[in-house]
């Protein structure tokens, strides 16, 4: 249903519920010397840490809207945050898998190629940079977007990967010439 970053998808089980998935025996990207003390540091870790955005995007064109398997692996309890290490709730780590598919080696964050940065403008909560990026938007014209996440019914938060920017859409209170761009807008779900 969803994949949360690297490590981590929602499923829908069988019963209808959803349950959070983290995969087991997997290490995600991590940035270098990432630690507690960068509290204050506004960080988009998708887009700043090699190969997450990259690792995600894999695991959503392969598993969205799919009929996986899932063989719990362990369920890792609750802990408590240290200097070091952040507090996490009880965790089910298990093996997702769908037809078969094999791991292959030298890809990714394992490849020898040079590390991909994204340089991603977040504007979903800057007054001042929507402001600078509506006309190029607008000239934009039709866009295609990816949701990136449904904060409630009429309000979405959108990676527009051509434009290279986070949005916050709201489909009510549009007006004049945003609702124009915004009608042309391809959203596909993630």
């Amino acid at each position: 249903m969803q994949v949360l970053n690297a490590d981590a998808i929602v499923v829908k089980l069988n019963s209808g519920d959803h349950k959070t998935i983290h995969l087991s025996s997997i290490r995600p990207p991590r940035l270098e010397g990432d630690s507690m003390q960068d509290k204050n540091r506004k960080l988009r870790p998708l887009y700043d840490i090699p190969y997450m955005f990259e690792a995600r995007e894999f695991l959503r064109k392969k598993l969205i809207g799919k009929k996986v398997n899932v063989t719990v692996d362990y369920i890792r309890p609750a802990s408590s945050a240290t200097e070091t290490v952040p507090a996490f709730s009880e965790r089910t780590c298990a093996t997702v898998s769908i037809g078969g598919m094999a791991i292959k080696n030298g890809k990714g964050l394992h490849s020898k190629k040079e590390v991909p940065i994204h340089r991603v403008a977040d504007i979903s909560g800057d007054t001042q940079k929507a402001k600078q990026f509506l006309p190029f938007l607008q000239r934009a014209g039709r866009s295609e977007a990816v949701v990136e996440y449904v904060f409630s019914g009429s309000r979405l938060k959108l990676f527009l990967p051509k434009e290279t920017c986070l949005i916050t859409f709201l489909l009510a209170g549009l007006g004049g010439f945003l609702s124009d761009f915004f009608k042309s807008l391809s959203v596909e779900e993630k």
